[in-house]
């Protein structure tokens, strides 16, 4: 929610300052906005690439 407002520059400065690509928070605003819905291929790679870390 904190970057939805953000043009490229502010979404590029954001993301540096925390250690965030700028994808992630594309992938992350798809999966708010599709959460009642289906799963994006994006999302669901994400989901396994966690499953992985952790």
């Amino acid at each position: 929610m904190e970057t939805y407002a953000m043009n490229q520059a502010n979404l590029a400065d954001n993301c540096r300052k925390k250690g965030l690509y700028k994808e992630q928070i594309e992938v992350w605003r798809e999966s708010c906005l599709n959460a009642n819905g289906r799963e994006s291929s994006q999302t669901k790679q994400l989901n396994q690439e966690l499953k992985e870390f952790f």
